[in-house]
């Protein structure tokens, strides 16, 4: 999309042109499995892979938070003492989002 500004006067005040570079907000620009929107929402790098970091060190990648709808920034989604990863590890009736 380029920007174009009217100039009327003075051309000191001329302004250049903008060009922006608009990405799909539901798109997945890096390919790592997460969504622009994703990353944007907590911070992640929409143009670099971190799909296989752990931000809040709970044992689950953002990648795998991604997919559980837990929240990668805190390691205890549910707030119930044992962190999403300890959770999925445990499996059967353990949910971290419950």
């Amino acid at each position: 999309i380029a920007v174009l500004a009217q100039h009327t006067g003075d051309p000191a005040y001329a302004l250049p042109e903008i060009v922006l570079d608009v990405r799909p907000y539901g798109g997945d620009e890096d390919g790592d499995g997460m969504t622009n929107s994703y990353e944007l929402t907590y911070n992640f790098d929409p143009f670099g892979n971190d799909a296989g970091l752990d931000a809040d060190g709970d044992g689950l990648t953002n990648l795998q938070e991604s997919q559980r709808g837990t929240h990668p920034r805190v390691a205890d989604s549910d707030a119930d003492g044992l962190s999403d990863g300890q959770e999925v590890a445990l499996g059967g009736c353990f949910n971290p989002l419950q």
